[in-house]
C-alpha cells in the first residue's frame, strides 16, 4: 500500500469517527419518563377489590377536591376500596392504615366496585379552603346544594339512621355543623338532620358563622373544645336553636 494510500484511509477515518460522536453522545443519554412513581411508601392491597393508580394521582381526606389532600398514590400503586360513593364517583381506600378518597375515574378498578358499602365523609375528613369559599364567606345566610342523592341523618355520623333522601340539586340552609365541618345539619320537608358536607357544595355563605355542635348534640362556642364520647350517638336528634 502506498503512502498516499495509507493517508487517505486515515483522513477516511477520521471523519467517520467524528461524525460518530453525536450519535454516540445522544444514545448513551437515557430520556427521563414524563411521569415518576410517588417516593412515598404506599401499603399494597391485600384484598381482591382494589384500586390502581396508572399515575400520579391525589389522596383526599373526603370525597371531593373540596377536601385537604392526605398525600399521592404513584404508578402502580394498588390499594384496597373500603367503600364508595352512593353514586360511584369517589372511592373510600386504605391509606395506610387511614382513610382516604380518590376519584374513580383516575384509578383502574379490579373487583366489583358495587360489592363496597356505600360511605360518605368520616370523622377525619377535613374542608380546605378555597376562592370561591372566600368569596361566599360574605354572604350571612350559609345556603348549600346537594350534588346527587343525599342522606339526611339523625346524627352527624355514617352509620346514624336515615331519615330520607334528599334529591339531586336542592337548595338547602345550613342551621347547624359539627366540629370539623364535614357534616351540617340542615331543615328538609320539616325532617332536621344531618348531611355529609362532601354530597353538597357551598353556594354562599360562611360556614364557621353557623351554630357548632359536638357528637351528644349540644351547642358548643368554636372555642370550646368539643365533649369528649366514646361511642356516636345514632338515635338523638340534635336540636338547633332556631328554625329556617
Amino acid at each position: 500500500m502506498s503512502r498516499k494510500q495509507v493517508v487517505v484511509m486515515g483522513l477516511v477515518m477520521c471523519v467517520v469517527f467524528a461524525l460518530s460522536i453525536p450519535v454516540m453522545a445522544q444514545t448513551s443519554t437515557p430520556i427521563p419518563p414524563t411521569d415518576q412513581p410517588s417516593t412515598t411508601q404506599v401499603q399494597q392491597a391485600t384484598t381482591g377489590l382494589f384500586a390502581t393508580a396508572n399515575f400520579r394521582i391525589n389522596v383526599r381526606s373526603g370525597p371531593s377536591t373540596r377536601y385537604t389532600k392526605l398525600g399521592q398514590l404513584g404508578i402502580g400503586d394498588a390499594v384496597d376500596i373500603t367503600g364508595r360513593l352512593a353514586d360511584g364517583t369517589w372511592l373510600r381506600i386504605n391509606f395506610n392504615g387511614q382513610e382516604g378518597w380518590v376519584s374513580e375515574a383516575l384509578v383502574e378498578v379490579t373487583g366489583d366496585v358495587s360489592t363496597a358499602p356505600e360511605a360518605e365523609a368520616g370523622a377525619t375528613a377535613i374542608l380546605a379552603q378555597t376562592a370561591n369559599q372566600a368569596n361566599v364567606n360574605l354572604l350571612d345566610e350559609v345556603i348549600v346544594v346537594t350534588r346527587g342523592n343525599a342522606n339526611l341523618r339523625v346524627a352527624p355520623f355514617t352509620d346514624a339512621d336515615v331519615l330520607l333522601v334528599i334529591p339531586f340539586n336542592t337548595q338547602l340552609t345550613v342551621i347547624g355543623r359539627n366540629v370539623t365541618s364535614n357534616w351540617v345539619q340542615v331543615s328538609y320537608n320539616d325532617q332536621v338532620g344531618w348531611i355529609s358536607s362532601g354530597v353538597v357544595f357551598f353556594s354562599q355563605g360562611n360556614i364557621d358563622t353557623v351554630t357548632m355542635y359536638d357528637q351528644a348534640g349540644n351547642s358548643v362556642s368554636p372555642t370550646e373544645p368539643p365533649a369528649p364520647t366514646d361511642l356516636p350517638p345514632t338515635t338523638a336528634t340534635p336540636q338547633p336553636t332556631s328554625a329556617p
